[in-house]
C-alpha cells in the first residue's frame, strides 16, 4: 500500500533544481525536479502511449485525467515518484482509485478494515417485539 504524504512543499523558480519534501511513514523522502520527476512521468507517458497510441483524442483525454489527479493527489504522486506503483498500472486505474490514490486491492482492503473496526464497536442488544401488547 503506498504510504501516505501529507508534506509536500515545492520552491519553484525558474532555471534552479526544485526539491519536493515529503514526510511519510518511512521517513523523509526527497525528490530532486527533474531528474526523479521526469523518468517517473515519462514512463507513464509511455504506458498511456502504448496502451492509446491508435486513437489520439482518447490519449488525450487519459494524460488530462491522469494529470489532474496527480495534481490533486499527493498520495497518488508520491505513490509515482517512490516507484510503488508501476506507471501501467496507474494508467489502468478507475477514476474512483485515482481519487483515493489506492488500487481497487487496498481500496477493498481499506474498506474491510473499516468494517472490521465498525463492527467491534457495536454491541449486541437483546431487542423483542411486543406486538399487540
Amino acid at each position: 500500500m503506498c504510504s501516505s504524504g501529507n508534506n509536500i512543499q515545492s520552491n519553484n523558480s525558474f532555471g534552479t533544481e526544485t526539491k519536493i519534501q515529503e514526510k511519510s511513514q518511512k521517513g523523509r523522502e526527497s525528490f530532486t525536479w527533474p531528474d526523479d520527476v521526469v523518468p517517473a512521468i515519462a514512463a507513464l507517458e509511455k504506458a498511456s502511449h502504448l496502451a492509446l497510441s491508435s486513437d489520439f483524442h482518447k490519449y488525450n483525454q487519459r494524460l488530462q485525467k491522469l494529470l489532474f489527479n496527480l495534481k490533486i493527489n499527493p498520495l497518488l504522486t508520491q505513490c509515482l515518484l517512490n516507484g510503488e506503483l508501476d506507471p501501467k498500472k496507474i494508467f489502468e486505474m478507475t477514476p474512483d482509485e485515482l481519487k483515493k490514490g489506492l488500487t481497487s486491492e487496498e481500496i477493498v482492503k481499506e474498506t474491510v478494515k473499516k468494517e472490521l473496526d465498525e463492527s467491534e464497536g457495536m454491541q449486541m442488544v437483546d431487542v423483542r417485539c411486543l406486538h399487540g401488547i
